[in-house]
């Protein structure tokens, strides 16, 4: 048997000024391996482009959404929430970038069941659309559906496609 998860984000933005921008997200995970049979979070925030340089970025977000989680044996989970997240980009060739997002997020109906997730991930273009990205993930839960443990691990291979509305 092998391990398998699904995680889906979609992100949508909108530039206030050069460096202040407001986003809206959705974020998807299965991890039946985890303990989450599904995971929904919806969010909206603030975002701030602190370096921007030719060849890296550095970005702080701050949000408030809804968090939905249900786990085996029909237990949910559900509240509003707080995150806290950075996203550092650095160029390593006009089609290959080096990606770091740390992401820190508090429940506000028990804020002991917070969570931290961090991302390293090597990214190279394909072609326009897509992208074949090699990452490294580490998943903490403070507390975790019964019978699963704080942390998980993944490193994985994937597909990314980037859809740009037109200019």
């Amino acid at each position: 048997m092998s391990a398998r998860s699904f995680v889906a984000l979609y992100r949508a933005s909108r530039r206030l000024n050069e460096r202040l921008s407001a986003y809206g997200q959705y974020d998807f995970q299965r991890d039946i391996f985890a303990g989450i049979e599904q995971r929904h979070i919806v969010e909206g925030g603030l975002s701030y482009l602190a370096i921007r340089q030719p060849r890296q970025r550095l970005r702080f977000d701050a949000g408030l959404g809804y968090l939905y989680e249900n786990h085996p044996l029909d237990e949910h989970f559900d509240s509003m929430t707080i995150s806290l997240g950075a996203r550092y980009e650095a160029d390593i060739s006009a089609t290959a970038k080096f990606t770091y997002e740390p992401r820190y997020l508090v429940t506000v109906s028990d804020a002991g069941a917070y969570r931290f997730e961090q991302e390293a991930a090597l990214t190279a273009a394909l072609t326009s659309l897509l992208s074949l990205k090699l990452s490294h993930s580490v998943r903490y839960s403070a507390q975790p559906p019964v019978g699963f443990k704080n942390t998980d691990t993944i490193a994985a291979v994937s597909l990314v496609a980037k859809i740009r509305r037109a200019q």
